[in-house]
C-alpha cells in the first residue's frame, strides 16, 4: 500500500494548498487566541513535551506519502496527548496526597468525567482540539479529503479512523 501511494501520491494529492485548505486554515487561524485555561486545560499540561511534539508532527502530516501513514500520524498524536494528559492526571493525584483538600479537588475535578483512574474522550478532546488549532497543518483539509478517499472502510473502524 505505501509503494503503492508512494507513486501515486503526485497525481492523486494536491502540489499547493487548495482553496479548502486556505479555508480550514484561516478557520483555525480566528481560533488561535484560545488558550488551554479556555478549554479548561492546565497550562502545564499543553506544556509538556507529548503535546509539544504531537504539535510539530502535525505540521508534517500533508508530507505523509500514504493515506495510512496520515492515519498513524493522527492516532500517534490523538494517542500522545491522551498519554500525556493521563500521565498529568496521575501526578496531580499522587503529589496532591500530601493535601486533603488539593486531593479532594483534584478527584473533584476528574470525577466529573468518570472513574478516577480513566481518562477518556471528554477529558482529552479539548486537549487534541487544542493541538489541533496550535499546530494548523499545512493542507489539513487535503490531507482529510486524502486520507479518508483512500483508507478501506474496515480501516476506518479501527484507532487510526477513531483519531480521524
Amino acid at each position: 500500500c505505501r509503494f503503492l501511494f508512494g507513486h501515486l501520491h503526485a497525481r492523486v494529492f494536491p502540489a499547493a494548498p487548495t482553496e479548502g485548505d486556505a479555508k480550514l486554515s484561516g478557520q483555525l487561524a480566528r481560533l488561535s487566541w484560545l488558550r488551554p485555561s479556555h478549554m479548561e486545560i492546565s497550562q502545564e499540561l499543553f506544556e509538556t513535551p507529548q503535546v509539544q511534539r504531537s504539535i510539530k508532527a502535525l505540521r508534517l502530516l500533508h508530507l505523509q506519502r500514504s493515506p495510512v501513514d496520515m492515519l498513524d500520524l493522527w492516532a500517534r498524536t490523538f494517542s500522545a496527548v491522551t498519554g500525556a494528559a493521563c500521565v498529568r492526571k496521575r501526578w496531580l493525584l499522587n503529589s496532591a496526597s500530601s493535601s486533603v483538600a488539593t486531593v479532594a479537588s483534584v478527584r473533584r475535578h476528574f470525577s466529573a468525567y468518570g472513574a478516577d483512574d480513566a481518562f477518556g474522550a471528554d477529558e482529552s478532546l479539548p486537549l487534541f482540539i487544542l493541538v489541533v488549532i496550535s499546530a494548523n497543518p499545512l493542507m489539513l483539509h487535503s490531507s482529510l479529503a486524502y486520507a479518508e478517499r483512500f483508507t478501506p472502510r474496515e480501516r476506518m473502524l479501527t484507532e487510526q479512523g477513531y483519531a480521524l
